[in-house]
């Protein structure tokens, strides 16, 4: 290269310089968007008040309800129970095989058939006695907190339905000595 053509070049190369930064002149300040930079103060602060969260109520089964429950294993009435039960439901006929986890349909038709010869009903059950069946390490995880229980005068026979929400999840069956057993 020449030294004459490093010098157009050179020229070139500041000529286009120039035009680049023709754009950017000192003394034009840049039009706000409405949004302040970082270094800028904002004359006032918005506040925010966080929204209050609504909780949904929780569905429960209610005093009616859980008597209907009651009067329908009674009366050997499975359309008073089965629309409660979790589908598959926890179905344990203490002292026997039967039955673990099981639809819905198939628990209702083992109570039914299993309390039917059974008389006398009473509920609730004495809590004292639900406490004692809670520290059973057989069946305690069947009688949680909230419970719809019944139990027959004919027989000693226990019915405890655990309730979770608006549906009975676990279905205990057996003999009021039968449940204690540890």
């Amino acid at each position: 290269m020449t030294a004459t053509t490093a010098r157009l070049a050179s020229a070139a190369a500041a000529a286009l310089l120039l035009v680049a930064l023709a754009g950017c002149t000192p003394g034009e300040a840049p039009t706000p968007t409405g949004t302040p930079a970082a270094s800028e103060t904002p004359s006032e602060t918005p506040t925010v008040e966080p929204a209050e969260e609504t909780v949904p109520p929780v569905a429960e089964i209610d005093a009616s309800e859980r008597a209907a429950i009651v009067a329908g294993i009674e009366a050997g009435d499975p359309a008073a129970v089965g629309p409660y039960l979790t589908d598959p439901v926890n179905y344990i006929l203490a002292s026997s095989e039967c039955c673990g986890v099981i639809s819905a349909a198939d628990a209702t038709g083992e109570l039914i058939g299993y309390t039917s010869g059974s008389s006398g009903w009473s509920s609730p059950v004495d809590p004292a006695y639900l406490d004692q069946v809670r520290m059973s390490p057989y069946y305690g995880e069947l009688v949680p907190a909230d419970v719809i229980a019944l139990r027959a005068s004919s027989d000693g026979l226990v019915v405890i339905l655990g309730v979770e929400g608006d549906r009975i999840a676990s279905v205990l069956v057996g003999h009021e000595d039968v449940l204690l057993f540890t």
